[in-house]
């Protein structure tokens, strides 16, 4: 079993990890992830969202699984633009749109919140520090260490530029890793979270946790609750 790797659609983006497209080797989009800009505000809200397909027949809302309903839906914003949303695209007869799956609530002088569409955790809004519980030290600040569905924990472990998921355990198995864009040799080696097979099970957890820890690093949260 190989990796899993999403790729940024746009990694020279000064916010590259919170306004982004993540697709795989194919090129399929997998995950979108919006912060607007929010000039004088203390709280900022990234979404994540994640590609659903939808068969073209002309099915009602009513008919689609609970996780597939419009409630559940939100839209990719056009790149550069945060005001207006762009409607689900189609392609090869199938429909596909975009499932809400987490928000992150950012806070500057208290914690910050998740707020999950999906999993164990579905429709509750969690606190930072509750959820990501600060265990060791990186060069890039407190390591996180969370439980995950499978019952297991992880940690996220901070370095500067870099930050790898572990499980919390003697073996310290990898489970995912993200590698930096390389400013002068983008081409060959672009930015990219690499899911390792031990990951595979867990992917959209990781990857909504994988959205926190580096917006951490790239200083979005201040406070010393983070």
């Amino acid at each position: 079993m190989s990796s899993l790797n999403l790729h940024q659609r746009r990694p020279h983006d000064p916010e590259a990890i919170l306004k982004n497209t993540y697709f795989d080797d194919n090129g399929n989009t997998i995950y979108t992830v919006h912060t607007p800009l929010k000039l004088f505000d203390s709280t900022s809200v990234t979404t994540i969202s994640k590609v659903v397909p939808i068969p073209s027949d002309n099915i009602i809302d009513k008919a689609l699984p609970l996780t597939w309903r419009k409630s559940n839906l939100v839209t990719l914003p056009p790149d550069g633009d945060d005001k207006h949303p762009t409607p689900s695209h189609e392609a090869d007869g199938d429909r596909s749109t975009f499932e809400y799956i987490a928000q992150i609530e950012w806070k500057i002088l208290e914690s910050s919140k998740i707020r999950f569409g999906w999993g164990q955790h579905s429709g509750r809004e969690v606190l930072v520090k509750d959820f990501l519980r600060k265990k060791g030290w990186g060069s890039g600040g407190r390591h996180r260490v969370f439980t995950a569905e499978d019952g297991k924990e992880y940690q996220w472990r901070l370095s500067s530029g870099h930050s790898e998921l572990v499980s919390y355990d003697a073996l310290k198995t990898r489970i995912a890793t993200f590698h930096p864009l390389v400013l002068f040799n983008s081409k060959k080696n672009p930015a990219r979270l690499e899911i390792f097979p031990a990951g595979l099970h867990m992917v959209d957890e990781i990857f909504v946790t994988f959205i926190y820890i580096e917006g951490l690093l790239e200083g979005k949260e201040k406070s010393t609750w983070a």
